[in-house]
């Protein structure tokens, strides 16, 4: 290892889109074959998941690695700080790996085709290649990823205005060589910065903090009771809007509550024109089964993200509010609550590992779709075999509904066990601690936040927004009990009660999650046991658990009715 910072930090680092120093794998120019470099393309290997989806195997297809050997083997870099440098060192070790050939940094220019890294100040390779003005525009944290032909030689190019940008584009261009995309005619622009003008405010923490160039995230979580837990994030800072400093960002969670399996859009996102505003997205499982059951939360970051606000009219979606394209913030962004922890595989499952992938790709793109993500973070982390392909994506994608079917259908919300120390917090089912938020009685289920006759809370958002879930006939059956009370027998859209739905899902729910471990151990497990049974998705006894206390208060899931259709 070369002197800097440790390559897990680094990897942090690139999940989450920070700046770190060096990472260490420099050595001089060449490109040999490597020993043992592959393993058969059939043959999956038995892996702890240490290096999450960051695994460079040996292109499998012999024309195809042909083709990436030719235009990848030699790497030149001519310069740069420590981020070059580390962008540089990764790009040798992930294609080290892919071509199985050593592929070593070098600072000469080449006679043939090669990988050109940097900017054009580090590098006058850099400034003949690409035009100056076309990576200007980009800001400090954009680049480019690019084909170019000069004197009959090809080069790849990851160019951009600074270093940080060249660390991303190393990446983006790792990525396309996992995921075995063609580089032939690739033109790749990388963007995270506007033009936005600076808002108006002030703030103390951001005012002590502006002379060193810092921002303030300031989280917009804010409860004084249960009762007022829905509004009071609205109502305290709305009145606000236009008095919070230009080097703070006000951090709103995805939904009113804290991070519920099934809430809607928080009604802040649109409300705050002249304040800046971003996301705050829980990548860790709090309430979605810790690293215990599979749930791949990216659909519903997509969901939220897709929510259109309609505060600025049409297109004011939470996604285009968060990145400074509804209202002119000066800063903007996403923030998530991290499932880094001490283990091997960083996040305790195997599986768990493609919310952390996924968080940091929508925060770049928030226009990324979940099935292309689910589809990208198992070609990274299993490889590129059809069979584990298809079936570890649709075993994500699948995975928030099925997780919501067996603990809270409907939008109950919040049936998880408190933390008091006698059990885990928020893991273990208790509706009879929680009635607060799901209020059963003996009339029916669900929490009134209606304008006529609840709490009021539907009257903050849009118009039609709001009509829709003022409506008992309009209100999307997912978020019911979050916005209605309503008889246990309610009838739902299916013609099944609202009770004998709750029933039914939890028990469907459970048998979905053994038939998700069958598939995970099917013909091509993406993991070889021993490593199998830390990869899987829950044992069935974990969603289970979900299903005897689901029908209390009353017990009415005891004797569930008939089926009416």
């Amino acid at each position: 290892m070369s002197s800097g910072i440790r390559r897990r930090s680094i990897l942090s680092a690139a999940a989450l889109g920070s700046t770190v120093g060096s990472l260490g794998l420099s050595s001089p120019a060449s490109a040999q074959p490597v020993p043992g470099a592959a393993p058969p393309a059939s043959a999956l290997p038995a892996e702890d998941g240490y290096d999450l989806w960051l695994r460079y195997r040996r292109v499998e297809d012999p024309g195809q690695l042909k083709r990436y050997r030719a235009a990848l083997g030699t790497l030149v870099r001519q310069g740069g700080g420590p981020l070059q440098r580390s962008a540089a060192d990764e790009l040798a070790r992930g294609l080290t790996g892919l071509l199985g050939t050593r592929v070593r940094p070098r600072a000469d220019a080449p006679s043939h085709a090669a990988l050109v890294v940097g900017t054009p100040a580090s590098s006058p390779l850099v400034r003949e290649l690409v035009p100056a003005a076309d990576l200007a525009e980009l800001g400090d944290e954009g680049y480019i990823v690019r084909r170019v032909t000069r004197r009959g030689v090809d080069f790849t190019v990851v160019a951009a205005h600074a270093d940080r940008g060249v660390l991303y584009g190393a990446f983006h261009l790792l990525r396309l060589v996992q995921t075995r995309q063609p580089l032939e005619r690739v033109d790749l622009t990388g963007r995270w910065t506007t033009d936005a003008p600076t808002a108006d405010g002030a703030n103390l923490l951001a005012g002590a903090l502006r002379p060193y160039g810092g921002i303030v995230m300031w989280r917009a979580f804010v409860h004084d009771t249960d009762a007022k837990w829905d509004r009071q994030a609205y109502l305290d800072f709305t009145p606000l809007d236009g008095k919070f400093a230009d080097n703070a960002i006000v951090q709103i969670k995805n939904g009113p509550i804290d991070f519920q399996v099934r809430e809607p859009a928080h009604p802040l996102f649109g409300s705050l024109p002249r304040t800046n505003s971003m996301i705050e997205l829980q990548v860790t499982q709090e309430y979605t089964g810790h690293a215990t059951h599979l749930c791949y939360l990216v659909p519903q970051w997509k969901e939220v993200l897709d929510f259109d606000t309609l505060k600025a009219g049409e297109a004011s979606t939470v996604a285009r509010v968060v990145t400074g394209r509804v209202h002119s913030y000066a800063h903007f962004g996403f923030a998530g609550v991290m499932n880094f922890g001490d283990a091997r595989n960083w996040t305790g499952s195997h599986l768990a590992a493609a919310n952390t992938h996924g968080y940091g790709r929508l925060s770049w793109n928030p226009d990324l779709s979940a099935q292309d993500l689910a589809t990208e973070w198992t070609r990274m982390t299993f490889g590129n075999d059809p069979h584990v392909v298809e079936t570890v994506s649709a075993l994500l994608l699948d995975s928030w509904h099925t997780y919501e079917d067996y603990t809270s259908p409907l939008g109950t919300g919040y049936l998880t066990h408190p933390p008091d120390g006698s059990v885990t917090g928020h893991f273990d089912p208790s509706p009879t601690t929680t009635t607060q938020f799901h209020k059963s009685d003996r009339e029916g289920i669900g929490y009134d936040r209606t304008a006529a006759t609840g709490d009021g809370f539907t009257e903050l958002y849009a118009p039609a927004t709001r009509d829709a879930y003022e409506s008992l006939e309009n209100c999307p059956e997912e978020l019911l009990l979050f916005l209605h009370h309503v008889p246990y027998t309610h009838r739902l859209a299916s013609g099944k009660t609202a009770i004998q739905h709750i029933y039914d899902t939890h028990f469907s729910g459970a048998a979905r999650v053994a038939d998700m471990r069958t598939e995970w151990e099917g013909p091509a497990p993406p993991c070889r046991p021993p490593a199998v049974h830390r990869c899987a998705p829950p044992v069935r006894g974990a969603a289970h658990r979900g299903r005897p206390v689901a029908g209390h208060p009353g017990r009415l899931l005891v004797r569930p009715e008939p089926d009416p259709r």
